[in-house]
């Protein structure tokens, strides 16, 4: 009877064995294969775009349908848009992890890039279309392709001739910065402040650079000049307002060259403003911010998001920018509107963008502290 107890416990101590190693076994699968399991494609694409972008114009919905939803139909995917008020906002929200990482950044320009790279949040793709692309455009903005240029649009100076009075007329034929820099039109001028607002940051780069490039000048010493005299907004529609309006005699506002022809199209009573280049020494010079596309580095579905740029550099997306969000398109194919014909074109200006390097665009975010320092001593 001992000896039938033994070999029956000795059986059962077995099977309890075996059923353990059994149950490892299956534990360690199982953490095996959420480990290393493929991951699931996703069908969905998430962009993070500008609250302006194909807002006002006579395009603007064909263009907003054309660069979001008609994607959508095209490859049959779900796609998210989240809108933010400027670059800078959008960037942060994700540098500081209040929001997830997008599969693409729209608007990133080619100041703001700098922060976007710095902070490892993208990775590079060169298009398959990118032969349809303006190939200076690429070198203003980014040849290692962290960012593709899909928009772009000149700085100009931008007057209101309705309330110039006579005797400056002829000082506003052909301004430069240092006529914006005189007091007789600095008590006019209304400014956006370029901690805040990225064109106001763009034309802060373009007095710096047409400062140290072209006239080898301190650049500091324009702003102590005007500090007292101008008016400096922290929008882009306040700036808007007071030249439309003529608020506090304000007749100038740095813009871009597209100004006057979206502000005639959404009113086409006030005919009378006008878009002028930077002249110095009898030269036209301007700035050119170039918009681009680009894929975040931890985008959940990447090949999406390669789609979505060569989609949106096509042709028949690229031709709703020019009435739809008042810049160029990059696509190089694309016939330009009568209306575009009325300001002046690329050809008309030396752009400060050939002069400056990588580092030279760097070092604006220490002269922007260098900046603030000029009206904090206000």
């Amino acid at each position: 009877m001992d000896k039938k107890k033994k070999i029956k416990k000795k059986k059962k101590n077995e099977i309890l064995l075996l059923a353990i190693i059994f149950i490892i076994a299956l534990i360690t699968l199982a953490i095996f294969y959420e480990v290393f399991k493929p991951e699931k494609v996703s069908n969905k694409i998430v962009i993070y775009a500008l609250q302006g972008f194909m807002k006002i114009g006579p395009s603007s919905k064909e263009g907003e349908e054309a660069f979001f939803n008609g994607f959508k139909k095209k490859y049959n995917v779900e796609i998210e848009v989240k809108y933010f008020p400027n670059v800078t906002i959008m960037l942060d929200s994700v540098i500081n992890g209040k929001l997830p990482s997008p599969d693409i950044f729209l608007g990133i320009d080619n100041i703001l890039l700098i922060k976007a790279k710095k902070n490892n949040l993208l990775q590079t793709y060169k298009p398959e279309k990118i032969n349809e692309l303006h190939s200076w455009l690429i070198d203003y903005l980014d040849k290692d392709f962290y960012s593709i240029p899909f928009s772009y649009v000149p700085l100009a100076i931008i007057i209101n001739e309705k309330n110039v009075p006579e005797q400056y007329k002829q000082l506003l034929e052909k301004p430069g910065i240092s006529t914006l820099s005189d007091q007789r039109i600095s008590q006019h001028l209304v400014l956006m402040d370029p901690n805040k607002v990225e064109l106001g940051l763009h034309f802060f780069a373009l007095q710096v650079f047409l400062y140290e490039k072209v006239l080898n000048k301190n650049w500091i010493e324009w702003w102590q000049k005007i500090k007292d005299s101008m008016i400096m907004k922290d929008t882009l529609g306040k700036a808007y307002d007071y030249l439309l309006s003529g608020e506090k005699g304000i007749f100038i506002l740095i813009g871009t060259s597209t100004d006057p022809i979206f502000i005639y199209e959404m009113n086409n009573t006030l005919n009378y403003f006008s878009a002028k280049l930077f002249y110095e020494n009898n030269k036209a010079y301007s700035w050119i911010k170039v918009n681009g596309v680009s894929i975040a580095k931890n985008a959940k579905n990447p090949d999406l998001a390669k789609k979505y740029i060569e989609y949106i550099l096509s042709s028949e997306v690229q031709k709703y920018l020019y009435e739809g969000d008042w810049v160029y398109p990059a696509n190089k194919n694309i016939e330009m509107p009568e209306s575009y014909l009325k300001i002046f074109q690329i050809k008309d200006f030396e752009p400060l963008n050939i002069f400056v390097s990588q580092n030279d665009i760097e070092k604006i975010f220490d002269k922007i502290k260098e900046y603030n320092k000029i009206f904090i001593e206000k």
